[in-house]
């Protein structure tokens, strides 16, 4: 019975709904005869187009309009992804200690293509992700490129600790404007047309002061990425392992296993380096030499008392970027610190052709948003 008067009240509300509108639509018709609004309609229609154009010339307009738009768009996000995170978290419990730790890094890499969107090459750890570009106007009435803001959401929300930003266009500073548990916001003032730009954030671990006994930096400097590590702790000596069990066939000579990294290269080489408080020692990964548009990568390592070296088969590169037959690896690397005895810290590094990425870390990375330059080029 209840659904049935449901029913026939939602029946009697349309009929009435519609009765009232009828008589309104009456009243509008007549009133609009009276006054003569009909009369000469297209010249009426093209003078109120004409003062709505009118409005949008200002600068002031197409600034409001550009400001109400951003707006709009974070105020979506942020309600879209609460309502994700109502969905998918779980019932709070009294020994979660940070609610929001989902994840401990995210990354994203983009290849800027003027004035169309940014083609998306890699992320992890993203869950929506957009670029605002700002114009203004010469006094000829030409657009002129002011400037751009990088807004990244995470998927799995989590406390970052860093965010870095490497541009293959040397010397471009970018400015973080918001690093947060659920996005970040990066500001830079290059257009970077034809330019790939790698943003990376990443959380601390659970320490107990909440701060990391030491951090590091992924930098190329010529033909050679190093693993910057920057000691935050007290004066401790460091060591790591390079697991090459799983490297692909035709890397020669081929190392047993797991082996040490090495901390200098040649007669400089050592299986361990002694790190001062606040001071940073780099620990040489990866040569990528060649000439003439053929490249061979080899990655470096102690072992047997010596600096030695492996090397992967011959691969080509033309100048417009495309490569052939370079090597895209995973290899993990172990890094213990006589700060904490018995405990490794785990990291996967990536080698895809002339990059080299961390892909998981649990080191947090050095908090830094300045680009590291063009580096090697085929």
């Amino acid at each position: 019975m209840a659904s049935a008067r449901s029913a026939l009240r939602i029946v009697l509300a349309i009929a009435s709904g519609l009765g009232v509108l009828s008589v309104l639509h009456e009243f509008g018709v007549k009133y609009a005869e009276q006054k003569g609004w009909y009369d000469n309609l297209p010249s009426r229609v093209e003078a109120a187009m004409t003062w709505l154009a009118s409005l949008t010339e200002p600068l002031w307009f197409k600034f409001l309009v550009t400001s109400v738009t951003g707006l709009a768009v974070g105020v979506w996000i942020d309600v879209m992804l609460r309502r994700r995170e109502r969905d998918q978290s779980p019932p709070p419990s009294e020994t979660q200690a940070h609610p929001l730790q989902g994840g401990r890094e995210a990354m994203l890499k983009l290849a800027m293509r003027g004035l169309q969107n940014p083609q998306e090459l890699f992320r992890t750890n993203v869950f929506r992700w957009f670029v605002q570009k700002t114009y203004g106007q010469s006094p000829n009435g030409d657009p002129i490129f002011q400037g751009q803001v990088f807004v990244v959401v995470f998927d799995k929300p989590f406390v970052p600790l860093y965010g870095t930003v490497e541009c293959s266009k040397p010397g471009v500073h970018f400015e973080q404007f918001e690093l947060s548990e659920r996005m970040a916001m990066i500001g830079v003032a290059d257009e970077l047309d034809g330019q790939t730009v790698e943003i990376r954030f990443g959380a601390t671990r659970d320490a107990d002061d909440g701060k990391p006994l030491f951090t590091y930096e992924l930098r190329r400097d010529g033909d050679v990425w190093h693993l910057v590590i920057a000691n935050e702790g007290a004066d401790a000596t460091f060591a790591a392992d390079l697991d090459l069990t799983d490297l692909p066939h035709g890397w020669q000579p081929r190392p047993a296993g797991t082996v040490s990294a090495t901390w200098g290269a040649n007669n400089e080489a050592r299986p361990q380096e002694t790190i001062r408080n606040g001071a940073r020692k780099s620990l040489p990964v990866c040569l990528i030499e060649g000439h003439g548009g053929q490249f061979t990568t080899f990655l470096w390592y102690f072992d047997q008392g010596r600096f030695q070296l492996t090397g992967s088969p011959p691969w080509r590169a033309a100048p417009g970027g495309a490569m052939s037959g370079a090597p895209k690896l995973h290899f993990p690397l172990l890094i213990r610190s006589s700060a904490e005895p018995g405990r490794s810290y785990r990291m996967v590094l990536e080698c895809d052709g002339f990059d080299l990425r961390v892909i998981a870390s649990e080191v947090p990375l050095r908090r830094s948003l300045l680009g590291t330059g063009a580096g090697i080029q085929p």
